[in-house]
């Protein structure tokens, strides 16, 4: 009766190591996948600027004068968990201002 229950455990065994190499090489297609549209959806935006640092991380004094690339998007994953795990990607990422969270901000509520 033990060895029938060894057998079984070993069968099973082996079921759980295919199932994490299946469940593997799924996450590995998806996260592929996932960099190929972003690539595509970078494609389309003024692919011969570079983005502007200052814009991207909150604000940019130069705006519309400014020879970099604005975006008009804040990444919601960033937003969400405050950090992005997405490569060339061309979302705003802003920070929150110190100087509005001690409500000195010169901007006021646009800020």
């Amino acid at each position: 009766h033990i060895e029938n229950v060894q057998v079984e455990q070993i069968k099973i065994d082996l079921l759980i190591k295919q199932m994490d190499e299946q469940i593997y090489n799924i996450k590995t297609k998806i996260h592929e996948t996932v960099t190929k549209i972003e690539n595509l959806a970078t494609k389309d935006i003024e692919p011969e600027k570079k983005q502007c640092i200052y814009d991207r991380k909150g604000y940019c004094k130069k705006e519309n004068s400014c020879p970099f690339f604005h975006s008009q998007e804040i990444c919601t994953e960033y937003i969400e968990n405050k950090m992005c795990t997405k490569l060339r990607y061309r979302k705003r990422h802003p920070r929150t201002c110190r100087y509005f969270l001690r409500t000195i901000c010169r901007r006021g509520d646009s800020c």
